[in-house]
């Protein structure tokens, strides 16, 4: 087994291994000192991600903290601004039984309902791209050092 295909299997479902394909070469040439290295590169898991999502909005009626987890602090807070403001104007059209607002803050959960379907897809999607990124990063950064340490 090459080195390629340990790394592959070592990345598998953190990462698209047909993207990091293209990188092939480089992966291949990487010491072992380099490679040990890249094991201590902070990569996130999308099965976790998709449970903070999941797990949450059905606890929590829409609340979910897969944004937080990966990173998106300005999405997570507006989602978490959004529930809030949707469950306090429910809670205020309970109190003035106005069916007009009911109606207004009905649609407003199906928007949340929608948001967090797609974020469970999106924020999937998203780690492993995050963590694609990390690891062309790590892999043209150990090049440029190589190159450096040999002038």
């Amino acid at each position: 087994m090459n080195r390629f295909q340990t790394f592959s299997l070592a990345m598998e479902g953190k990462v698209n291994i047909e993207l990091l394909a293209a990188y092939k070469d480089k992966i291949e040439t990487l010491s072992d000192e380099t490679l040990f290295r890249f094991w201590y590169l902070e990569l996130k898991n999308p099965i976790i991600g998709l449970i903070l999502g999941v797990v949450p909005a059905f606890i929590l009626s829409g609340l979910t903290f897969d944004r937080f987890y990966k990173g998106d602090m300005g999405l997570g807070f507006a989602k978490m601004a959004m529930w809030a403001f949707i469950f306090i104007g429910l809670l205020i059209a309970g109190f003035f039984d106005s069916s007009s607002m009911l109606v207004v803050w009905i649609f407003n959960i199906v928007a949340l309902f929608i948001w967090n379907i797609l974020n469970f897809f999106l924020v999937w999607q998203g780690i492993k791209n995050d963590n694609l990124a990390k690891i062309i990063q790590f892999l043209e950064q150990d090049n440029e050092n190589f190159i450096s340490n040999k002038q």
